[in-house]
């Protein structure tokens, strides 16, 4: 499935046609995924989400910061 495109109607249909429920809290996992994403992408995939997602639910990912990245590959 492509997420990188920002198109996530395709990852919302497939987890509704797997019995996602949007009415009960759910735990969603974005591991290794978000830094891999345009600024944009990730910000509509959130918004996604958010949308589809019932209050309560949690969401798990991991992120690096810039300038510790930059840091660390620059030698600094």
């Amino acid at each position: 499935m492509d997420l990188l495109g920002g198109s996530h109607l395709e990852l919302i249909t497939r987890l509704t046609a797997e019995g996602f429920d949007p009415q009960r809290r759910c735990c969603l996992v974005a591991e290794g995924l978000l830094p891999y994403l345009a600024p944009d992408a990730c910000k509509a995939l959130l918004q996604d989400l958010t949308a589809l997602a019932a209050p309560g639910s949690r969401l798990l990912f991991d992120a690096l910061l810039a300038g510790w990245l930059v840091g660390h590959l620059c030698g600094g």
